[in-house]
């Protein structure tokens, strides 16, 4: 093995210290974009939440008797679609995460808003709010989203959602897709 030193180790030591000063610099630029991404990602979480709250208090209207209701169905703003869009696979990611949580009015919205999208890659997200919502009402509205995808590719779901659900309206639901799906 063959060794080529400086023979001035003052060119080493400089050597040394470029090399060392570049590493550092790549490795603070690279800190930075993730931090950049990372905040990015959680300023857009951050919206689509004031989105889908923004999207439910319109939808409420005021009685007579000083009592609020809502009008169903509840649906966001083209234009908040349009800017959820622009950020489309992280969107998809965050609005897909809804598909488990509590309020059921949060996972209405959220599965209107992918469904608004009318693209492809919201498949997998739509396909979790029908099997992974607590509410009957929400998998059949996902459901519902599913038709509007290949038949080819979500036969399959619905064909497992017939026998896997655990509510039978929600199985009778399925069955009627995959009928309309097969045709």
């Amino acid at each position: 093995m063959i060794a080529i030193w400086p023979s001035n180790p003052r060119i080493f030591t400089a050597a040394v210290g470029a090399i060392l000063c570049c590493t550092y610099a790549t490795l603070c630029a690279g800190f930075a974009v993730n931090a950049r991404r990372h905040v990015q990602a959680d300023a857009l979480q951050q919206r689509i939440s004031s989105v889908i709250h923004n999207t439910i208090e319109k939808s409420k209207v005021k009685l007579s008797s000083k009592e609020s209701a809502l009008v169903m169905p509840i649906l966001p703003s083209d234009e908040d679609v349009r800017e959820l869009k622009r950020h489309e696979k992280q969107a998809i990611a965050i609005l897909a995460s809804y598909a488990t949580s509590a309020p059921a009015l949060e996972q209405h919205v959220s599965l209107r808003i992918l469904v608004q999208f009318s693209d492809h890659a919201t498949l997998p997200a739509i396909e979790d709010f029908a099997e992974r919502s607590l509410f009957g009402g929400i998998r059949q509205e996902a459901i519902s989203a599913l038709n509007g995808f290949p038949p080819n590719e979500v036969r399959p779901i619905l064909e497992r959602l017939t026998k896997s659900d655990p509510d039978p309206a929600v199985r009778a639901h399925a069955r009627r897709a995959l009928a309309s799906a097969t045709q």
